[in-house]
């Protein structure tokens, strides 16, 4: 595996563990209507019907913190997965993605799994760079790597 993975691969894989078995409390507490929906399209490298996915909206990538907002679910039989996350705050942020194509996720991404930044893809941003506005919706794609 290319070292310039390694370090967003940590990432994903403390914050997917954290927030899949909820060790990490991810916060999901905004109140009901407030915020704004985050939603988008993930772009698998390959199909991976079956497979679960997260989609994380974080402040940082810390995964010992836990993240604003996320959503999990299957993948369906193509390379395209949408997702939503509603009620999240205004701010600026990270948003990733990993899909377990080969792996369940409960240990991290696996060689083979897929993720993704917003905007960076394989690559971790430099610093948040997906704005949130106080209401409404807001589209970030993420275009998925193999792990």
């Amino acid at each position: 595996m290319d070292r310039t993975f390694k370090p967003a691969a940590r990432i994903l894989a403390i914050l997917i563990v954290g927030c899949s078995i909820g060790v990490l409390g991810c916060d999901d507490s905004t109140e009901p209507g407030s915020g704004a929906t985050v939603l988008g399209r993930l772009t698998l490298p390959a199909n991976a019907p079956g497979s679960p996915y997260v989609v994380m909206v974080d402040t940082d990538t810390n995964g010992d913190n836990g993240s604003v907002a996320s959503t999990t679910g299957i993948c369906g039989d193509t390379r395209e997965v949408s997702y939503s996350i509603a009620n999240v705050a205004e701010g600026t942020y990270y948003v990733y993605a990993a899909v377990g194509a080969v792996s369940d996720l409960s240990s991290g991404p696996q060689t083979g799994d897929f993720y993704g930044f917003f905007g960076t893809g394989g690559t971790e941003p430099a610093s948040p760079n997906a704005a949130v506005p106080a209401s409404g919706s807001v589209s970030f794609n993420i275009n998925l790597s193999v792990f």
